[in-house]
C-alpha cells in the first residue's frame, strides 16, 4: 500500500506543475492584449483629430470693400464714404472668411488716425448678423457690411467733407456663432467722399451746397447751407 500512495502523491505533484505552466501562458496572452488595445486606441484618436482642421484656431479674416462684390483692399487704398438712402453716411465693407461656419457676427469699426476719433463701430447697429455665401466647407464671404459713420460728435455734411483724404484705420471683428471662435483684421486706408458731381462744377454732390447748378465758388450769403443759386427766390 505504501508504494501506491507514493506514486499517487507524485502524480498529483506533476499535475500541479502543468497547471502552473498554463497560468503563465495566460499571463503572456494578457500582456499581448494590453499592448494591442493601447496601440489601436491611440491610432483612432490621432486619425479623428487630423481629419477635421476646418474649425480649429482663429477665424481667418480678409477685409475688403464692396456693396455687391468683394474688392481686395491694400494699405493706403482709397475707400469711399457714401451718403445714401441706406441710413446716412457709411462705408460698405466686405469680407472673405476661412475656418468658419456660415453664421457669423460682423463688427466693423473706423478710427481717424490723426485724432484717434472713432467714426463708427459703437451702438446697437454696429454688429451685423449674417449667413455667409459659402465657397467651400468652411469658407465664405459677405458684402455690403455697412459701418455707419455716426459715432463722431456733430456728424454733419461738412464734417464728412473735411474728412476727404484723411488717413483712417478700418477693423473687422468676426465671431463664429456656432462655436464662439473669433478673428480680426485691420488695415490703414484713405477716406474719400463719393466722387459723383452731377453739375460738373468741381464740387462733389455730397459737399456741394447747390448740387444741380454750377457754383464752384459755393457762395452762401445768408449762411444757411444752401448756395445762393439754389436759395428760394424771395418776394
Amino acid at each position: 500500500m505504501l508504494p501506491l500512495l507514493a506514486m499517487l502523491a507524485c502524480g498529483g505533484g506533476g499535475a500541479g506543475k502543468a497547471g502552473d505552466s498554463a497560468v503563465s501562458a495566460d499571463t503572456d496572452t494578457d500582456t499581448l492584449t494590453d499592448v494591442d488595445t493601447d496601440t489601436d486606441t491611440d491610432v483612432a484618436t490621432d486619425s479623428g483629430t487630423d481629419a477635421d482642421p476646418c474649425y480649429s484656431g482663429d477665424v481667418l479674416v480678409t477685409l475688403g470693400e464692396g456693396e455687391t462684390g468683394f474688392n481686395t483692399l491694400s494699405a493706403g487704398d482709397d475707400i469711399t464714404m457714401v451718403n445714401g438712402p441706406q441710413g446716412g453716411w457709411h462705408i460698405d465693407f466686405a469680407v472673405e472668411l476661412d475656418k468658419t461656419h456660415d453664421g457669423v457676427g460682423l463688427t466693423p469699426s473706423v478710427i481717424e488716425d490723426a485724432t484717434g476719433q472713432l467714426l463708427c463701430g459703437q451702438g446697437t447697429d454696429a454688429t451685423s448678423y449674417a449667413s455667409l455665401v459659402m465657397s467651400d466647407t468652411c469658407a465664405g464671404s459677405m458684402t455690403a457690411i455697412r459701418c455707419f459713420l455716426n459715432d463722431m460728435p456733430d456728424p454733419t455734411k461738412w464734417t464728412f467733407c473735411d474728412l476727404d483724404g484723411a488717413s483712417i484705420t478700418a477693423t473687422m471683428d468676426v465671431e463664429d456663432l456656432t462655436d464662439g471662435r473669433s478673428g480680426t483684421s485691420s488695415i490703414q486706408l484713405t477716406a474719400r467722399v463719393d466722387p459723383t458731381d452731377s453739375d460738373s462744377d468741381g464740387v462733389v454732390n455730397n459737399c456741394d451746397n447747390c448740387e444741380l447748378l454750377q457754383n464752384p465758388d459755393q457762395e452762401d450769403e445768408d449762411g444757411d447751407g444752401i448756395g445762393d443759386l439754389c436759395d428760394p427766390v424771395s418776394g
